[in-house]
């Protein structure tokens, strides 16, 4: 397929005969992944790439039947470079080739990308600051409303109460997603072993599956600790939000008793505070989730994991190759040598960000 859908794609033939160049963008809305175009062009194809520059990360000089062509993935975009007056019929079809030879770059590497999800041979993006975002503008929305919102009766009819416990819930359910996908990224700082599957079994079971194998809760007190709380805010805030509004208490169930309005069924649950009507979460229920929240946060860097956590908040891609989880663990016996790993991580990333070859 790769032969038939390429055949008109040839090495490079008198490119310095070329006066002037023409530059079109290629968008990520049609090539989201430039690298299989690459891997495409010079493997399936076998035309020579070209690797990094300044400002570049590679580039490959081709024909396309008799038109000469480059492509390179740069600082500033995916471009293609074609001669000044190149017929617009003839670019529409070379990037209509182009774009089905990333499809067949990424046919060819499936069964590759499953072999080495199971030998835990991967690196994951960090997304720890989009989840960090997420809780953090939910938190101050949450807040601000809070702060502002009438009290006592008037709480009834006033909307940012109701809107205070939205942003409430989902700033719950947006640490949730923080904690798991740190504690992923912090096991590379670990013994742990993502072979046979391990790695992919661990990100996809829950949070407190994901916390017993991170932590030996029955040595790690402050883990224990942590994982408590956790707990708490799970059974009385997170589990009856993702579920209707209902716990496995029976909090939400009333019964009728002659003469009186009805009666919550499990009375020694019972919590006297009118924004219940009006909102899950009420303020002081926020304030102490907050601060439950806050000190999860202080054990857990306190941890064996502190390292891995920390490494985490910087936004950094992590590695669960073999060397790399070396490294990882070399820099986490001592802080200072911690700090310099984390700063040459840093430059690497920013130089790779940038392009700075």
């Amino acid at each position: 397929i790769a032969e038939q859908v390429l055949a008109d794609i040839l090495p490079p033939i008198d490119l310095e005969s070329v006066a002037r160049w023409e530059v079109y963008r290629l968008g990520f809305e049609d090539f989201s992944l430039p690298d299989l175009v690459f891997f495409a062009m010079t493997r399936l194809r076998g035309i020579k790439g070209f690797g990094r520059g300044e400002k570049i990360a590679w580039s490959v000089d081709a024909c396309f039947r008799d038109v000469p062509f480059q492509i390179a993935l740069r600082k500033r975009g995916f471009e293609l470079y074609l001669p000044e007056g190149t017929p617009e019929e003839v670019r529409t079809e070379l990037v209509r080739r182009l774009k089905k030879a990333g499809g067949i770059a990424a046919s060819f590497l499936k069964d590759a990308g499953k072999q080495q999800i199971e030998a835990g041979n991967v690196k994951i993006d960090n997304r720890f600051l989009v989840f960090e975002g997420a809780y953090r503008f939910f938190r101050t929305e949450a807040e601000t409303r809070f702060e502002t919102a009438q009290t006592g009766f008037a709480a009834l009819f006033d909307p940012k109460v109701r809107e205070a416990g939205y942003f409430a819930g989902a700033m719950i359910n947006a640490y949730f997603s923080r904690l798991e996908h740190a504690l992923v990224l912090a096991m590379a700082f670990t013994s742990f072993d993502p072979t046979n599957g391990a790695l992919r079994k661990f990100t996809a079971s829950p949070w407190d599956a994901k916390f017993a194998a991170a932590f030996d809760l029955a040595t790690d007190t402050l883990a224990k600790s942590a994982r408590d709380i956790l707990g708490r805010v799970k059974k009385d805030h997170r589990n009856p939000i993702s579920h209707g509004g209902f716990d496995k208490k029976g909090t939400a169930f009333h019964f009728h008793v002659s003469g009186i309005a009805p009666v919550p069924a499990i009375l020694s649950e019972y919590e006297v505070s009118i924004e219940k009507y009006v909102t899950d979460i009420t303020r002081d229920q926020f304030q102490a989730v907050c601060g439950d929240l806050d000190e999860c946060d202080r054990l857990l860097k306190a941890t064996s994991l502190g390292f891995g956590l920390r490494y985490a908040e910087f936004g950094m891609s992590i590695s669960f190759s073999a060397a790399s989880r070396e490294q990882y663990k070399r820099a986490a016996e001592r802080p200072e040598l911690f700090d310099e790993f984390l700063e040459a991580s840093q430059t690497q990333a920013d130089m790779h960000l940038n392009m700075d070859f």
